[in-house]
């Protein structure tokens, strides 16, 4: 018989590693459960005085990573020590990575929320601004403030054409503020050109070539129209005018198929229509400046019917009396170039009546504020040479009462100031055709005090410069008709030196060196010969 194993571990076997159990093993009773040779028994000694695992403990890998510590405490250490640093720096890398993430989110939502501001002060605001009087220069600030938003978001994503393309229309609608004529404005003219002629590259550079991207040729065109309108009312340089509007509506043309074509419908077609209206009416005023007024006077024709012949519903998405009231308006004037003055009489009194019934609808619109007044104004001009003094002055009492009217509600808005002059110098020739001359003088001298120092405040604006000199040949005719020759004589060499510096410093169109500069040129021949 064998002896009995232990009962119990004896106190060195404790302190040993492997707890010595290959000896229990070797005096099992049953002989299934000890070595089976003495090479077995030896072999496990063997590893275990090498720190190895044996077979008389069960094999478990708690027991088995024991043993690897055992035989490589320093390396596993150092091992332990390495894989606690890589699983600390993916912890850190993770935690910054999230955090990088939560700050990119939260920028592009600043971003968004940037360009959403931006779009509506320039964009949404101002349009509803644009008509209200009173808001130039509430408009200015705001158009402005808008940019500084987009150029800085311009900056920081520029390939984002779609962006770029916000930045271009803030920037015309910049400008418009600034100093384009027929607009409300605050006399910025270089700053209005500059931001017109880089909004233009911009979009030239962007997508407007693209198939479907009509908004981008419609951005294009609304930038060349109004450069046009720069050109000519700014610099008098109508042929340039007229070569830009020609460009502005082979735009608007292709972005309204383009439009059709894609089903577009409402308001946005509907502008496309108005655009087309303006650009065409740009190439008329151009060559009526340019002596091709029979020319003019197709083209608005044309465009007059063109209007007209679009289907009702589309018609009722446009400001459609204040568009065929414009357009009355400047077919009436080409008439009264044309010497058709009877029918220029009926466009004007058609375009009043348009006109009249858009401000009954809305009193306080800007637009048909300044529509009703340029009405009034030619009607009382051509009523007037008609033998008509009396309806003439009612119509100019007509005209100043709502520039007054329009000049409360906005006493920045420099074109209704330059209008209202207008009309003021046109009323002092009524007062002289009705034979009270003191009075049309004083109200010319008075009007010229006005101009002077309007050209003190813009003296770069060609426009301004020209405004001063067609009221002196009016107030030479008042000296005419009172029976002043000499005092004619005097303002017809006021005259003179201003157009002499207008095209010094800006050039003469053909109309303006025809019907203006040589008109004084002869009466001045006549100042020179001797008095009969």
């Amino acid at each position: 018989m064998g002896l009995n194993p232990p009962t119990s571990r004896l106190p060195w076997q404790a302190d040993l590693p492997g707890g010595f159990a290959e000896v229990p093993k070797a005096l099992a009773q049953d002989p299934a459960l000890r070595y089976a040779s003495v090479a077995a028994f030896d072999d496990d000694l063997f590893r275990w005085t090498g720190q190895r695992p044996v077979s008389a403990m069960p094999d478990d890998w708690r027991y088995r990573l024991r043993k690897l510590i055992q035989r490589h405490p320093w390396r596993v250490a150092a091992t332990g020590t390495a894989t606690l640093g890589v699983l600390v720096s993916l912890v850190v890398i993770a935690t910054l990575y999230s955090r990088a993430e939560m700050a990119r989110i939260a920028a592009e939502h600043r971003f968004s929320e940037l360009r959403e501001l931006a779009n509506y002060m320039i964009f949404d605001l101002d349009r509803r601004l644009e008509t209200l009087p009173g808001t130039t220069a509430s408009r200015r600030e705001l158009v402005g403030r808008g940019q500084k938003y987009l150029d800085a978001l311009g900056r920081t994503a520029p390939a984002d054409s779609e962006l770029q393309r916000e930045v271009a229309v803030g920037l015309t609608r910049l400008a418009e503020v600034q100093g384009v004529p027929g607009r409300a404005h605050v006399g910025e003219i270089a700053a209005a050109r500059t931001n017109l002629e880089r909004a233009e590259a911009m979009l030239i550079a962007g997508r407007h070539d693209e198939p479907g991207q009509w908004t981008w040729r419609r951005d294009l065109a609304q930038v060349r129209y109004l450069l046009a309108l720069v050109y000519g009312g700014r610099d008098n340089d109508n042929e340039r005018q007229l070569a830009k509007a020609v460009q502005a509506e082979s735009d608007v043309a292709s972005a309204l198929r383009d439009a059709q074509a894609l089903s577009v419908s409402g308001q946005p077609l509907a502008g496309l229509h108005e655009l087309l209206t303006s650009v065409r009416l740009v190439q008329a005023d151009a060559h009526k400046w340019l002596k091709a007024i029979d020319v003019a006077h197709k083209l608005q024709s044309s465009e007059e019917q063109r209007l007209l012949a679009l289907p009702a519903d589309l018609r009722a998405q446009m400001d459609f009396d204040f568009q065929v009231g414009r357009l009355a308006l400047l077919s009436g004037d080409s008439l009264y170039y044309l010497d058709r003055k009877p029918e220029a009489l009926a466009a004007y009194r058609r375009g009043a009546a348009s006109f009249d019934k858009a401000l009954a609808h809305q009193p306080s619109n800007r637009k048909r504020i300044e529509g009703a007044i340029h009405a009034h104004w030619y009607l009382a001009s051509v009523r007037s040479e008609l033998g008509d003094p009396n309806g003439a002055l009612d119509d100019s009492d007509t005209a100043l009462r709502i520039v007054e009217r329009l000049l409360q509600l906005d006493p920045d808005n420099l074109e209704a100031r330059r209008i209202g002059e207008a009309v003021s110098g046109d009323r002092a020739g009524i007062l002289s055709a009705a034979g009270r001359h003191d009075d049309a003088i004083r109200l010319v001298e008075s009007n010229l005090v006005v101009r002077e120092a309007r050209i003190t405040r813009q003296p770069d604006d060609a426009e301004a410069l020209r405004d001063l000199a067609v009221p002196l040949r009016t107030l030479a005719d008042i000296y005419e008709r009172k029976g002043d020759r000499v005092g004619a004589c005097k303002v017809l060499g006021r005259a003179h030196e201003v157009w002499t510096q207008v095209d010094r410093r800006f050039g003469l169109g053909d109309f303006d060196r025809k019907n203006e500069l040589a008109v004084v040129e002869m009466r001045l021949e006549r100042c020179a010969a001797p008095a009969r």
